[in-house]
């Protein structure tokens, strides 16, 4: 029978991965809970260990893809054929029978599934994998606070049942351990965002889904630590490097560079007033 494990990445945040291991610890549909402590500075690793029934791999903070990867690996190297879970450290899934119903979705052809996350009481689905053109039109200042999501998202009547999406919500989603290999993990180029994108790049190479529940949902805390430790103007840098690495990557962008840099710059100009201010 095919197994079922989990990911959740830790740094330095004990208080959220102890919170998401209390909440399955009881679900007899996960066979193992892997947790990837990324370089944790405080406490919270050895806090971790102290868990009984889970299995913690510490590595260096080399970025979300990369602690994925640890615990990615580890299962498929133990397990072979496996379901995988890939999960921040603030998310409460709360019903073991979303578990089931993510594994009932993978088969031949969809390789990667999640459920609706709720965000503090707005939910989000998955979106159009995007290319240079589109991210173009949404890094354009000022413009694209107006028409990013319009871009970006399908619109709001097609989030009904189970439906197809090019990129799920990096927070939570399920892979299939074997296509996770066959497409050499997850590309640790990126030390956060665009990781979604890259992954429906990587798919759409193989002509495999990804699919959306919208019946069944988990809630997102919106709280680890990459939004408590870290900077807004320093998640800024960070996004830009990805996006820059993506388009120059996964979407062969040569010429519009000059123009994502040149946006990036301007946009710049804000988050560096406010972190003045502070």
């Amino acid at each position: 029978m095919k197994k079922t494990g989990i990911v959740i990445v830790n740094y330095n945040d004990y208080k959220n991965t102890s919170t998401i291991i209390d909440d399955i610890y009881t679900f007899n549909n996960i066979d193992e809970i892997v947790v990837v402590d990324s370089g944790s500075t405080d406490d919270s690793l050895e806090k971790i260990k102290k868990i009984k029934g889970i299995t913690v791999l510490p590595t260096k903070n080399k970025g979300y893809s990369h602690a994925l990867n640890v615990g990615s690996k580890y299962l498929v190297d133990k397990y072979k054929d496996i379901n995988i879970i890939e999960s921040n450290a603030d998310i409460l899934i709360g019903k073991e029978s979303i578990i089931n119903e993510l594994n009932k979705m993978i088969d031949d052809n969809t390789k990667v599934v999640m459920p609706a996350i709720n965000e503090n009481g707005v939910i989000k689905y998955g979106w159009r994998n995007r290319n240079k053109y589109i991210d173009l039109l949404v890094n354009i200042p000022f413009i694209n606070r107006l028409y990013r999501d319009k871009l970006i998202y399908y619109k709001k009547d097609y989030y009904k049942d189970i439906v197809n999406v090019e990129c799920v919500y990096g927070c939570f989603f399920m892979i299939d351990g074997k296509t996770l290999e066959s497409i050499d993990y997850f590309d640790e180029n990126v030390f956060l965002y665009y990781e979604e994108d890259i992954l429906a790049k990587k798919l759409k190479n193989k002509n495999l889904l990804s699919k959306c529940n919208c019946n069944i949902q988990v809630k997102h805390m919106h709280n680890a630590t990459i939004g408590s430790n870290v900077s807004n103007l320093n998640k800024y840098k960070i996004h830009a490097n990805s996006k820059f690495y993506y388009e120059s990557k996964y979407n062969k962008a040569r010429l519009s560079m000059l123009l994502f840099k040149l946006f990036y710059l301007i946009n710049l100009i804000p988050y560096k007033i406010k972190a003045k201010k502070k």
